[in-house]
This record gives structure tokens, sequence and C-alpha cells, in this order.
């Protein structure tokens, strides 16, 4: 069978243990071509048909950012996955503005979960949109090394991240679907307010 996804790997992210092999291995319909520069990385994309860009964040001519700034002018729709090795709000929230369609830790991922990734960005399906959307903005969240949550139109947290919990003393169970209140009393309590 013909693989029919084609992934550009820029600068693959080493502490993952993830190569373009592996990777490609893992995928049933997934095709990896490997570049090491954004120069590369733009090269193929005017020479290749592309269906997804996977980029490490700390590429050795630029950093991700700057590529997809690139990628977006070139082709604005071109589903793109950013991975860093240490999540940080700084560098999550220049993801979302540049319009990654996923950004996540490479600590927290394997070639499986990769694959699936890409095979998921790649092909979305309508009847999941939401969940999709949701689990998009859940693996920012998580990624950020600040403690973070979301809330819902009724301030009562839908994603809380592992550093808020580790902040806060709570178990995720305690936090999910809590009114926002919960923190705030408990902030007001060890600033002696």
């Amino acid at each position: 069978m013909t693989k029919d996804i084609r992934a550009l790997f820029v600068d693959p992210p080493c502490d993952a243990d993830v190569s373009p092999d592996r990777l490609s291995d893992a995928g049933t319909d997934l095709t990896v071509i490997p570049a090491a520069t954004m120069d590369d990385a733009l090269g193929t994309l005017s020479e290749t048909r592309i269906d997804c860009v996977l980029s490490g964040y700390s590429l050795p001519d630029t950093d991700g950012i700057e590529l997809v700034n690139v990628v977006r002018q070139m082709r604005p729709g071109l589903p793109f996955i950013l991975c860093t090795e240490s999540g940080s709000e700084h560098v999550a929230s220049r993801a979302i503005s540049a319009g990654v369609s996923d950004y996540f830790r490479t600590q927290e991922t394997d070639a499986d979960t990769l694959a699936n990734r890409i095979e998921q960005t790649i092909r979305p399906s309508s009847s999941n949109e939401p969940d999709r959307r949701f689990n998009h903005y859940q693996s920012i969240v998580q990624a950020m090394g600040d403690g973070v949550y979301t809330i819902d139109t009724n301030g009562r947290m839908t994603v809380v991240n592992d550093a808020l919990l580790e902040m806060s003393g709570y178990d995720r169970e305690e936090l999910i679907g809590k009114h926002i209140s919960v923190l705030q009393a408990e902030q007001a309590e060890c600033l002696g307010a």
C-alpha cells in the first residue's frame, strides 16, 4: 500500500527518541521526510507534496516559531506541529499566536503517539471537531511550565495542567468542574488576606 501522508520532520527532537524512520514505521500510511534546517524545509516544501510539518522549537538556523510564520506565508492551511524539549508559557503563547495546529513537549511522547497525532491533525473527523479543538488547547495548557487552567463561561475549571496541581496540592479530580474561586480563596489565604 502506498503511504499517503507526507510529513516534513524539521530538526527531529532527539530527547523524544523519535527518528524519522521510527516515526514512519509507526504510522500506517505515513512517509516522513527529514530536514535539518529552515532552508532545507522551505526547499522541500517548494518541491514536494507535504501534508504536515513537524518541527522542533530550537533549530540550527532559527526557531520553530519563525518557521511557522514563513510556512504560513507559503501555505496558510498546512498543518504544523511544534514540539519543544521543555514547555514554557512564552513559547506556547508565541506558538498559538503563530497558528500552530498542535504543540507539545517532546518528553511526553513516543513514535506511536506522535504518528497518531500527525494522522489526527491531517484527517480530523468533522464529528469530533469540538473534541479535537478542546484536545488541542488542552495539550497546549499541559505543555506550559507555569500553573495554568482554563475555565468555561460559568467560571468552572475545564483543564488544569500538572504544574498547577503541583503548586496547589490538589488532585485534578478535585479541581475539574469546580469554580475558580476555590483557587482564588486558597491564594488569598496564602497571602494572608
